[in-house]
Protein backbone atom coordinates (compact mmCIF):
# COMPACT_ATOMS: atom_id res chain seq x y z
CA UNK A 1 0.00 0.00 0.00
CA UNK A 2 1.31 3.29 -0.89
CA UNK A 3 1.70 5.73 2.02
CA UNK A 4 -0.24 8.47 2.32
CA UNK A 5 0.30 12.02 2.36
CA UNK A 6 1.16 13.09 5.51
CA UNK A 7 2.49 16.43 6.86
CA UNK A 8 6.55 16.53 7.82
CA UNK A 9 7.32 19.75 8.89
CA UNK A 10 10.61 21.27 8.17
CA UNK A 11 11.45 21.84 11.94
CA UNK A 12 9.67 20.86 15.44
CA UNK A 13 6.89 22.29 15.55
CA UNK A 14 4.52 23.79 18.67
CA UNK A 15 2.64 20.40 19.18
CA UNK A 16 5.91 18.22 18.97
CA UNK A 17 7.80 20.09 21.32
CA UNK A 18 4.88 20.36 23.98
CA UNK A 19 4.50 16.30 23.31
CA UNK A 20 8.06 15.92 23.92
CA UNK A 21 7.88 18.32 27.35
CA UNK A 22 4.34 16.02 28.49
CA UNK A 23 6.13 13.16 27.73
CA UNK A 24 9.51 13.48 30.09
CA UNK A 25 7.16 15.37 32.41
CA UNK A 26 5.26 11.76 32.93
CA UNK A 27 9.09 9.94 32.96
CA UNK A 28 10.29 12.64 35.92
CA UNK A 29 7.27 12.76 37.78
CA UNK A 30 7.35 8.71 37.97
CA UNK A 31 11.08 8.49 38.89
CA UNK A 32 10.75 11.21 41.50
CA UNK A 33 7.41 9.16 43.15
CA UNK A 34 8.76 5.99 42.83
CA UNK A 35 12.56 7.70 44.55
CA UNK A 36 10.13 9.66 47.01
CA UNK A 37 8.11 6.44 47.85
CA UNK A 38 11.09 3.68 48.12
CA UNK A 39 13.98 5.37 49.04
CA UNK A 40 15.82 3.45 47.21
CA UNK A 41 18.23 5.07 44.58
CA UNK A 42 18.59 1.75 42.77
CA UNK A 43 15.09 0.89 42.32
CA UNK A 44 14.48 4.57 40.96
CA UNK A 45 17.43 4.42 39.06
CA UNK A 46 16.22 0.98 37.26
CA UNK A 47 12.65 2.66 37.05
CA UNK A 48 14.44 5.45 34.58
CA UNK A 49 16.79 3.31 32.77
CA UNK A 50 14.01 0.89 32.10
CA UNK A 51 11.72 3.90 30.78
CA UNK A 52 14.04 5.88 28.93
CA UNK A 53 15.52 2.83 27.12
CA UNK A 54 12.39 1.64 26.00
CA UNK A 55 11.30 5.23 24.51
CA UNK A 56 14.85 5.42 22.92
CA UNK A 57 13.94 1.56 21.17
CA UNK A 58 10.92 3.41 19.83
CA UNK A 59 12.73 6.47 18.26
CA UNK A 60 15.22 4.50 16.93
CA UNK A 61 12.73 1.79 14.96
CA UNK A 62 10.19 4.58 14.06
CA UNK A 63 13.43 6.52 12.32
CA UNK A 64 14.22 2.97 10.60
CA UNK A 65 10.55 2.92 9.06
CA UNK A 66 9.73 -0.11 10.95
CA UNK A 67 6.07 0.91 11.28
CA UNK A 68 5.60 1.89 8.03
CA UNK A 69 4.60 -1.65 6.24
CA UNK A 70 0.82 -0.74 6.71
CA UNK A 71 -0.49 -3.94 4.79
CA UNK A 72 1.76 -6.50 7.72
CA UNK A 73 -0.77 -8.10 10.03
CA UNK A 74 -0.25 -7.39 13.32
CA UNK A 75 0.62 -4.05 12.72
CA UNK A 76 4.15 -3.75 13.37
CA UNK A 77 3.29 -0.41 15.50
CA UNK A 78 1.36 -2.97 18.31
CA UNK A 79 4.80 -3.61 19.39
CA UNK A 80 4.34 -0.13 21.29
CA UNK A 81 1.73 -0.88 22.96
CA UNK A 82 1.60 -4.30 23.56
CA UNK A 83 4.95 -4.05 25.49
CA UNK A 84 3.33 -1.54 27.48
CA UNK A 85 0.23 -3.74 27.86
CA UNK A 86 2.69 -6.84 29.39
CA UNK A 87 4.38 -4.51 31.22
CA UNK A 88 1.03 -3.43 32.75
CA UNK A 89 0.01 -7.35 33.80
CA UNK A 90 3.48 -7.99 35.16
CA UNK A 91 3.32 -5.09 37.44
CA UNK A 92 -0.46 -5.59 38.51
CA UNK A 93 0.05 -9.22 39.33
CA UNK A 94 3.58 -8.67 40.84
CA UNK A 95 3.45 -8.91 45.19
CA UNK A 96 6.66 -6.51 45.30
CA UNK A 97 4.72 -3.62 43.31
CA UNK A 98 1.61 -4.48 45.35
CA UNK A 99 3.57 -3.92 48.76
CA UNK A 100 5.23 -0.79 46.32
CA UNK A 101 1.51 0.14 45.51
CA UNK A 102 0.42 0.04 49.26
CA UNK A 103 2.66 3.29 50.05
CA UNK A 104 1.71 5.56 47.26
CA UNK A 105 -1.05 8.14 47.80
CA UNK A 106 -3.79 7.84 45.91
CA UNK A 107 -4.77 10.95 44.85
CA UNK A 108 -1.20 10.84 43.34
CA UNK A 109 -2.10 8.73 40.85
CA UNK A 110 -5.59 10.27 40.24
CA UNK A 111 -4.06 13.88 39.70
CA UNK A 112 -0.96 13.01 37.09
CA UNK A 113 -4.09 11.81 35.11
CA UNK A 114 -4.43 15.42 34.64
CA UNK A 115 -1.68 15.53 31.82
CA UNK A 116 -4.48 14.55 29.34
CA UNK A 117 -5.72 18.20 29.59
CA UNK A 118 -2.59 19.22 27.40
CA UNK A 119 -2.42 15.92 25.38
CA UNK A 120 -5.61 16.96 24.09
CA UNK A 121 -4.68 20.32 23.52
CA UNK A 122 -1.64 18.86 21.80
CA UNK A 123 -4.36 16.91 19.13
CA UNK A 124 -6.36 19.90 18.81
CA UNK A 125 -3.47 21.57 17.63
CA UNK A 126 -2.46 18.58 15.13
CA UNK A 127 -6.35 18.66 13.47
CA UNK A 128 -5.89 22.82 13.48
CA UNK A 129 -2.62 22.21 11.43
CA UNK A 130 -4.19 19.95 9.33
CA UNK A 131 -2.07 16.84 10.40
CA UNK A 132 -4.89 14.49 11.71
CA UNK A 133 -8.32 14.37 11.66
CA UNK A 134 -10.98 16.63 13.51
CA UNK A 135 -12.80 13.58 14.74
CA UNK A 136 -9.61 12.31 17.08
CA UNK A 137 -9.99 15.97 19.06
CA UNK A 138 -12.46 16.72 21.51
CA UNK A 139 -14.14 19.02 18.50
CA UNK A 140 -14.90 15.42 17.28
CA UNK A 141 -15.39 12.27 18.86
CA UNK A 142 -12.56 12.64 21.83
CA UNK A 143 -13.95 13.15 25.17
CA UNK A 144 -10.91 12.21 26.83
CA UNK A 145 -10.10 15.77 28.23
CA UNK A 146 -13.14 15.23 30.66
CA UNK A 147 -10.74 12.76 31.94
CA UNK A 148 -7.99 15.21 32.41
CA UNK A 149 -10.23 17.93 33.64
CA UNK A 150 -12.19 15.38 36.28
CA UNK A 151 -8.80 14.19 37.92
CA UNK A 152 -8.40 17.30 39.59
CA UNK A 153 -11.71 17.37 40.78
CA UNK A 154 -11.64 13.79 42.29
CA UNK A 155 -7.78 13.90 43.27
CA UNK A 156 -9.21 16.95 45.92
CA UNK A 157 -12.25 14.96 46.42
CA UNK A 158 -9.95 11.79 47.70
CA UNK A 159 -7.53 13.99 49.77
CA UNK A 160 -10.72 15.48 51.52
CA UNK A 161 -12.34 11.95 52.17
CA UNK A 162 -15.37 12.87 49.94
CA UNK A 163 -15.72 10.67 47.85
CA UNK A 164 -16.46 6.93 47.75
CA UNK A 165 -15.04 3.92 47.02
CA UNK A 166 -17.86 3.27 44.40
CA UNK A 167 -17.59 7.13 43.03
CA UNK A 168 -13.78 6.17 42.18
CA UNK A 169 -14.32 3.05 40.87
CA UNK A 170 -17.05 4.36 38.73
CA UNK A 171 -14.78 7.39 37.49
CA UNK A 172 -11.74 4.88 36.82
CA UNK A 173 -13.97 2.97 34.33
CA UNK A 174 -15.74 6.25 32.65
CA UNK A 175 -12.17 7.54 32.47
CA UNK A 176 -11.17 4.53 31.33
CA UNK A 177 -13.30 4.31 28.57
CA UNK A 178 -12.97 7.62 27.11
CA UNK A 179 -9.36 6.39 26.75
CA UNK A 180 -10.34 2.96 24.93
CA UNK A 181 -12.45 5.28 22.47
CA UNK A 182 -9.35 7.51 21.17
CA UNK A 183 -7.79 4.71 21.18
CA UNK A 184 -10.26 2.90 18.99
CA UNK A 185 -10.83 6.01 16.86
CA UNK A 186 -7.60 6.46 16.30
CA UNK A 187 -6.94 2.97 15.19
CA UNK A 188 -10.10 3.00 12.98
CA UNK A 189 -8.24 6.59 11.26
CA UNK A 190 -4.70 4.73 10.43
CA UNK A 191 -3.82 3.42 6.86
CA UNK A 192 -4.34 -0.38 7.86
CA UNK A 193 -6.71 -2.43 6.01
CA UNK A 194 -8.94 -2.82 9.01
CA UNK A 195 -9.42 0.65 9.32
CA UNK A 196 -12.76 2.53 8.74
CA UNK A 197 -11.85 6.31 8.44
CA UNK A 198 -10.48 7.01 5.46
CA UNK A 199 -11.10 10.35 4.78
CA UNK A 200 -8.03 12.45 4.72
CA UNK A 201 -6.08 13.35 6.78
CA UNK A 202 -5.56 9.98 7.63
CA UNK A 203 -3.63 8.83 11.26
CA UNK A 204 0.05 8.62 10.19
CA UNK A 205 1.80 10.93 12.94
CA UNK A 206 1.50 8.06 15.29
CA UNK A 207 4.32 6.40 12.88
CA UNK A 208 6.98 9.10 13.05
CA UNK A 209 8.70 10.34 16.26
CA UNK A 210 7.88 11.76 18.47
CA UNK A 211 4.43 10.68 18.19
CA UNK A 212 5.39 7.08 18.39
CA UNK A 213 5.47 7.58 21.90
CA UNK A 214 1.89 8.12 22.42
CA UNK A 215 0.55 4.67 21.63
CA UNK A 216 4.10 3.39 22.78
CA UNK A 217 3.82 5.00 26.19
CA UNK A 218 1.49 7.94 26.76
CA UNK A 219 -1.40 6.49 26.13
CA UNK A 220 -0.51 3.17 27.84
CA UNK A 221 0.51 5.34 30.93
CA UNK A 222 -2.83 6.99 31.70
CA UNK A 223 -4.22 3.11 31.17
CA UNK A 224 -1.60 2.40 34.27
CA UNK A 225 -2.47 4.87 36.56
CA UNK A 226 -6.15 3.65 36.07
CA UNK A 227 -5.32 -0.15 36.75
CA UNK A 228 -3.22 0.68 39.96
CA UNK A 229 -5.61 3.07 41.77
CA UNK A 230 -8.30 0.68 40.49
CA UNK A 231 -6.00 -1.82 42.26
CA UNK A 232 -5.54 0.22 44.84
CA UNK A 233 -9.11 1.16 45.29
CA UNK A 234 -10.48 -1.67 45.44
CA UNK A 235 -7.97 -3.55 47.99
CA UNK A 236 -8.93 -0.72 50.51
CA UNK A 237 -11.89 -0.01 53.24
CA UNK A 238 -11.11 3.81 52.54
CA UNK A 239 -10.34 5.63 49.40
CA UNK A 240 -7.22 7.64 50.74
Amino acid sequence: MNEPSVMQPSGPTAPEVIFLLLTFFLLGATVLAVGKVSGNRKITLRIFLAIFLWLSLLKIISGMNFFHNYSTMPPWLMIGPLGCLLAIVFLATSKSFSGFLQKVPLHWLIYIQGFRVVMELVLYHLAESGVIHQRMTFAGSNFDILAGITAFIVGWMVQKNKISKAGLITWNIICAGLLVNIIVIAALSTPYPFSIFKDEPVNTVIFYFPFVWLPGFVAPYALAMHVFAMKKVIGRTKPV
